[in-house]
């Protein structure tokens, strides 16, 4: 077979020119969005300086330790499908839509993932799998190599220009951006990523005039969509280099500037609502003394040149949105509690069932986690913007005040009392005053004659009210965190080595402590090899970076000798908020800012490879 060489549109910016190579029939451009607040033209025109910059970020893959896979078996005109996803109702449905079938002939099915970071947010291999097993009559594997998934589905390359207005004294008036962000070949679920970017790059501070324009760009390169943080992190890159930058231009201290303009409590939000539990001011003043931010850097014993940075953070989860979970009280006192949320190394299983144990008033090895099916679990709307402690947890609280209902009517049956005469305590029904007369919550469906009560909640959650325009607000949650960073740079090398590291995080009410510190942990670190090294890389249009031989990530040997977090927490209220995205955008920025800070020259483009900041390092010294 002879095949035609065409042109290819690589280049984000090249494939919106006129007459680049159209990756579909029409146009290139695949989606924008825009975020207008105040005057900008009368922002600028008060600014005592104006900052104009440019910045870059390559595409990045998520390297779960598990791939895509899955296994898909008709039984006469019922197709059933093991799948490795976080969203298990949503394969199901668009498999019932592929095939034309009621969603009731689809059942999809699944265990614990071994990570996906949103790589395994929508559906990609299962109705392939589907298509083979209809068409061979048997069941079908099907998982993909490591080069498939780096070929298969990545994170937005991105191209952002951001113009700054300020007063000198510091203050910012006026923020001015455009973001361009290659969604690849498809777009798939990356869209997202271009909302969540337009709005971010004006969102962590307090800009009274604002206007960003962000697009999502088709290019011949590898399909994009949702990756831990979706469309922040490449924002973030932009928006806190250039503040760096800005303060060292003003000859402001770069965390007090960040300081005088972060959002505040009962602040608008930039795309709606009212701002409320920041606790910024705490965590930058723990960072910036964890760091020793004002301390002297010389270089270190081995010559290395030492440098520090402090970097805020802050991301939306998805509003409106709602949660469905259900317990079922057995007869031996057991729990099963069913939920669509799916387990991927986050621990949800485990805080979940802690938080069902504690509203049932039960110890917490009395709750099984039941598998995922979607012929018996309740909907959910996908594991995904770091929403499942607060969303099923909150669901789980409902649940088990339906269960408690249900025993105070059984037991004041059975007790032959009043049903404000019962309390629930401790897995027993009591009648008040009277702790002698009380029956467990066995006794009590065993009365009834049945073997079980099923306690059903649905959690639904919205956005504080807009104080002008009355409208809901974009988040629920304003998950918002700081790290801090010191890094040791060899400028004989390139090498960077992370000495210090410190993440912050607000969480609000703390169901698993240890948990709770993990995901900070991950957070950050997968965002060292953001900064350092991972990054997808082509030669004449063909993808290079296809295995873990071509595409670094971090190991345990990269992790910082000194790693120490911050949990801000709130105990008074069952308020539980995300934290497994929040630190995920702020590290590459903090690692960059630290190299940058050590060594006098401020990389625009990620990873910050040895070669890229040898070559600073020597334009510098040629320039001077």
């Amino acid at each position: 077979m002879d095949y035609e060489e065409i042109p290819a549109a690589l280049d984000i910016l090249g494939a919106l020119e006129s007459g680049a190579p159209l990756v579909h029939e029409s146009t290139n451009l695949a989606y924008e969005h825009h975020v207008e607040r105040g005057d900008i033209a009368a922002g600028f025109a008060d600014a005592d300086e104006i900052f104009e910059d440019e910045f870059s970020t390559p595409s990045v893959q998520h390297v779960p330790l598990e791939p895509h896979c899955c296994v898909a078996m008709f039984q006469s005109d019922r197709l059933t499908v093991w799948s490795s996803t976080q969203d298990p109702f949503g394969v199901r449905d668009e498999l019932a839509a592929l095939l034309g079938v009621p969603r009731s002939r689809v059942r999809v099915l699944v265990p614990s993932l071994g990570g996906g970071f949103g790589s395994k947010g929508g559906t990609l291999v299962e109705p392939i799998a589907a298509a083979l097993a209809q068409a061979s009559g048997r069941p079908v594997r099907l998982t993909l190599t490591r080069a498939e998934e780096f070929t298969t589905y990545v994170r937005h390359a991105s191209r952002v220009f951001v113009k700054t207005g300020v007063k000198r004294d510091g203050r910012l008036v006026a923020r001015e951006a455009k973001c361009y962000f290659s969604t690849g070949a498809y777009s798939s679920s990356g869209v997202v990523g271009i909302s969540n970017g337009g709005i971010g790059i004006a969102s962590l501070y307090r800009f009274a005039n604002v206007r960003v324009d962000a697009y999502a760009v088709y290019t011949n390169t590898v399909p994009v969509g949702a990756f831990r943080a979706p469309g922040v992190p490449q924002v973030a890159w932009a928006s806190e280099t250039q503040l760096e930058m800005i303060a060292e231009r003003l000859g402001i201290d770069a965390v007090e500037l960040r300081r005088m303009n972060l959002i505040r409590n009962d602040d608008r939000f930039v795309a709606g609502g009212l701002l409320e539990d920041i606790h910024f001011n705490e965590m930058l003043d723990r960072a910036s003394a964890e760091i020793g931010w004002k301390k002297p850097t010389p270089a270190d014993a081995q010559g290395r040149r030492i440098g520090r940075a402090v970097i805020p953070t802050l991301k939306t989860t998805r509003t409106p949105t709602a949660s469905n979970a259900a317990l079922k009280l057995n007869q031996d006192d057991s729990v099963h509690l069913l939920t669509g949320a799916v387990e991927m190394g986050q621990g949800s299983r485990t805080a979940l069932a802690q938080i069902a144990a504690h509203e049932l008033g039960v110890p917490v090895d009395a709750i099984t986690v039941a598998t995922i099916d979607t012929d018996l679990s309740p909907y959910e709307g996908g594991t995904v913007s770091s929403r499942t402690t607060f969303t099923v947890g909150g669901s789980l609280s409902r649940a088990a005040a339906d269960l408690h209902d249900q025993l105070s009517n059984l037991a004041a049956d059975q007790l032959e009392v009043s049903p404000d005469d019962v309390v629930i305590e401790g897995g027993r029904a009591f009648v008040r005053g009277v702790p002698g007369r009380s029956k467990s919550f066995g006794e009590l469906i065993a009365g009834d004659k049945r073997t079980d009560l099923l306690g059903q909640g649905r959690h639904e959650t919205q956005g504080v009210p807009d104080p002008v325009t009355g409208l809901p607000g974009a988040s629920a949650h304003w998950h918002h965190g700081v790290v801090a960073v010191e890094v040791a740079v060899d400028c004989e090398t390139g090498r960077v080595d992370v000495t210090r590291m410190w993440a912050g995080v607000y969480a609000g009410r703390i169901v698993n402590p240890t948990l709770c510190e993990l995901q900070a942990h991950g957070s950050v670190l997968m965002g060292l090899g953001e900064a350092l090294f991972e990054g997808m890389h082509y030669e004449s249009g063909a993808l290079v970076t296809k295995s873990l031989a071509e595409y670094n990530i971090p190991s345990f040997r990269d992790a910082p000798p000194e790693f120490r977090t911050g949990i801000v927490e709130d105990q008074s209220k069952m308020d539980f908020h995300g934290i497994g995205e929040t630190l995920v955008p702020a590290a590459p920025v903090a690692i960059g800012c630290a190299v940058a800070d050590a060594i006098g020259v401020r990389p625009h483009e990620l990873p910050l490879t040895p070669e890229r900041l040898l070559r600073a390092l020597y334009g510098q010294e040629s320039a001077s």
